[in-house]
C-alpha cells in the first residue's frame, strides 16, 4: 500500500487493473495496455 490507499481506504481504485474483490479476477484497465506499449517501445505515445 501506499499513502493513496492510506488516506482513501479501498473506496478510491488504484492500479493498472480493476480487481474484483468476490472472485478475485483481475481486470486489466485502459492504462494497463498503454504501460504495456510504453513498457515495450520505451517511448511515450
Amino acid at each position: 500500500m501506499d499513502n493513496f490507499e492510506w488516506t482513501s481506504g479501498y473506496g478510491t481504485r488504484f492500479g493498472l487493473y480493476y480487481v474484483d474483490y468476490k472472485t478475485l479476477e483481475r481486470i486489466p484497465k485502459e492504462s494497463a495496455a498503454y504501460f504495456k506499449v510504453l513498457a515495450r517501445d520505451n517511448k511515450v505515445v
